[in-house]
């Protein structure tokens, strides 16, 4: 089983330009195409993309959440991605790891989730993080389980 993650660099990040529309959706596409072309990979999981914010209070808050940082769009790549992702890539990837519907907030999906404890999705605003005191927290360990469904939905040879 092969694994394709794109990221938020891959999609436009600090002055980068954004990609958009048909040229992400292609990129990623093709990105498919050459993990699914390996003669060993038998099938493809494609992620979903998570938020990118910046935070006064180490995210412990939507509130103090911005989703606009570093000339990053509101949004909509990330949205256009994961919609692709999760509608199978036009049948190029076999299973769709939703990553974004676990960090996302569930109000405005421009923004980490939170449960009132700093750093319990990320410490950076970008990536997953450990939380507060240093572990996985919440966001490696449901990553890890996203991940493993999606693989475990699979059958190979």
């Amino acid at each position: 089983i092969g694994h394709v993650a794109y990221g938020t660099n891959e999609i436009g990040f600090a002055g980068t330009p954004a990609i958009t529309g048909p040229a992400l959706t292609a990129r990623v596409g093709n990105a498919y195409d050459l993990v699914k072309g390996h003669s060993k990979i038998q099938k493809v999981v494609g992620s979903t993309i998570p938020p990118f914010t910046t935070s006064t209070d180490v995210w412990a808050t939507t509130a103090n959440q911005s989703g606009i940082v570093n000339g990053w769009d509101t949004g909509q790549h990330r949205f256009q991605l994961n919609s692709y992702v999760t509608s199978l890539a036009g049948g190029k990837i076999n299973a769709a790891a939703d990553l974004a519907a676990i960090a996302q907030d569930s109000v405005d999906p421009r923004l980490w989730a939170v449960n009132g404890t700093a750093k319990w999705m990320t410490d950076e605003g970008k990536h997953w993080g450990p939380n507060a005191s240093g572990n996985a927290g919440g966001a490696s360990k449901a990553v890890a389980v996203a991940i493993r469904a999606a693989w475990n939905s699979l059958t190979v040879t």
